[in-house]
């Protein structure tokens, strides 16, 4: 296994379900999520015409490939409609 830590985040819809849907999926992938940082709102960075984000990272157990994780996560995002 190893240890990943991965940034969530969401400034679209509900962004709190969001967040909680992603950390839901990841988990159905494979991702043993050990601890998670608390939600900070930010603002967008880059284009700031845009609504503010929810950030959190979490740490977790992979026990896949890198090129396999970030398979899942982007499943994830097309999962969650992005």
């Amino acid at each position: 296994m190893s240890l990943v830590y991965l940034g969530l985040g969401s400034n679209l819809g509900t962004r709190a379900r969001n967040l909680s849907a992603a950390r839901r999926r990841l988990r159905q992938k494979g991702v043993r999520i050990l601890r998670q940082s608390q939600v900070i709102e930010t603002e967008p960075w880059g284009v700031a015409d845009q609504p503010r984000f929810l950030n959190q990272v979490i740490e977790a157990e992979w026990d896949g490939s890198p090129r396999r994780l970030l398979q899942a996560a982007k499943e994830v995002e097309r999962e969650g409609g992005r």
